[in-house]
């Protein structure tokens, strides 16, 4: 049975920062820049309590915000490529209502590729060992991480906010989805480890 790789949407997988920066430049125009997102988090991100209560309730609680999310640049191929030797999935702890629009999303973006979207409340990691996730591709260092100390090898996407953990044997630094996808593919290329 070929392995399950489990990836992350948001921030991974989905461009959730270019989201932010078009939706209050559309609701506000406020101008955020990519480089301004330094936290995981995203509270107080603005300054402006309007905006930033806008960013909460009217993009993170809202399906339809992630629904509208586009791939990064390079995801749909790289996606295709690791689909013809691993099984894929993407887990959520977020509710059903945003696992409804990841599926959507998923479908519409990768037609064709099998790829297994659920809701896991219990978290990513209890997912990750009760489904055997041999990879997992994440942009949260915290959750990479865990993962890593679940025994999976995890590819840690690095960003403007990416915290990067404790140095751990399992964790590979990588700065894009399609680099994590080829070192997968190439296990025996040049690896960088979490510093």
């Amino acid at each position: 049975m070929r392995p399950l790789t489990m990836l992350d949407a948001d921030g991974t997988i989905y461009d959730l920062v270019g989201g932010l920066i078009t939706r209050l430049r559309n609701q506000f125009a406020y101008t955020l820049h990519r480089e301004d997102v330094k936290k995981y988090t995203l509270a107080g991100l603005t300054g402006r309590p309007e905006i930033d209560q806008y960013i909460i309730d009217g993009c993170l609680r809202d399906a339809k915000f992630y629904f509208g999310l586009q791939p990064f640049p390079g995801v749909q191929e790289g996606i295709l490529r690791l689909s013809e030797v691993s099984r894929l999935a993407v887990i959520t702890a977020r509710n059903p209502y945003y696992l409804r629009a990841t599926q959507l999303a998923v479908a519409r973006d990768f037609p064709g590729v099998p790829i297994t979207c659920a809701c896991r409340p219990q978290g990513k990691v209890r997912a990750a060992k009760d489904l055997g996730v041999k990879y997992a591709i994440e942009d949260n260092g915290n959750t990479a991480l865990e993962l890593a100390q679940a025994n999976i090898k995890t590819f840690l996407v690095q960003t403007s906010y990416t915290f990067l953990p404790k140095r751990h044997r399992l964790i590979r630094v990588v700065s894009s989805f399609s680099e994590a996808v080829d070192q997968i593919l190439n296990p025996n290329s040049e690896k960088v480890e979490v510093a």
